[in-house]
């Protein structure tokens, strides 16, 4: 572990249009080097063949909300210092409706039977592309990818709505959807299908229709 790094927390500011840190301790030395992530799942930097390596994780139940997602190193100047972020995933889109009218989708999800594959779990990250190493050192790896939805999707029985679930880059053999509408049990569309997911793009897959 290298322990002269620290890591310095910022937040969103909508009313400003750009990032703030949380307290003055996390503000960036002017000229100083850095690198930014999304939150991430460890609070230590290790430096791995020279490199500077952080662990992350992908989950299930955020949808695109928290994708994570990684800078170039970057130095940091006296005010308004820009640095790209650059996605680390993908994201599988599939169009769903229903059969009956007044369905509202709860959760879905997308399964690999695989053995040996896995489609989120914690990673490392680095600010060197391409940006991912997938050792898996925190012993997470997982089949599924979910979306959850505090608020209840509602669905038509006319028009496709599109529900994207972020993945791991790869090529995973046979996938199957699983899904519960509000008021149901869970249900499987055994899709028989391969998907091949590309870090920073959508791969949309057959429309669905729930019931």
């Amino acid at each position: 572990k290298n322990e002269s790094a620290s890591r310095k927390m910022f937040e969103y500011d909508s009313s400003s249009g750009s990032f703030k840190p949380q307290s003055d301790s996390d503000k960036l030395e002017v000229n100083k080097q850095y690198f930014a992530t999304t939150t991430s799942e460890g609070y230590w930097i290790s430096v791995v063949d020279g490199k500077s390596v952080v662990d992350m994780k992908l989950g299930g139940g955020s949808g695109i909300n928290k994708v994570p997602m990684i800078t170039d190193m970057f130095t940091a100047t006296a005010e308004n210092t820009m640095a790209t972020m650059h996605h680390i995933v993908g994201a599988v889109e599939i169009p769903v409706k229903a059969k009956s009218t007044g369905a509202k989708l709860q959760q879905i999800v997308i399964n690999t039977q695989t053995a040996n594959q896995a489609i989120r779990g914690v990673f490392t990250a680095s600010p060197v592309s391409p940006y991912t190493s997938f050792t898996n050192s925190l012993g997470y790896f997982d089949s599924s990818n979910q979306t959850l939805s505090d608020t209840p999707i509602n669905l038509s029985t006319t028009e496709a709505k599109s529900i994207f679930i972020p993945a791991w880059e790869g090529t995973y053999s046979t996938i199957d959807i699983k899904y519960t509408l509000v008021g149901g049990s869970e249900k499987t569309i055994n899709t028989n299908h391969s998907l091949t997911v590309e870090r920073g793009k959508i791969t949309k897959i057959s429309e669905f229709t729930l019931e």
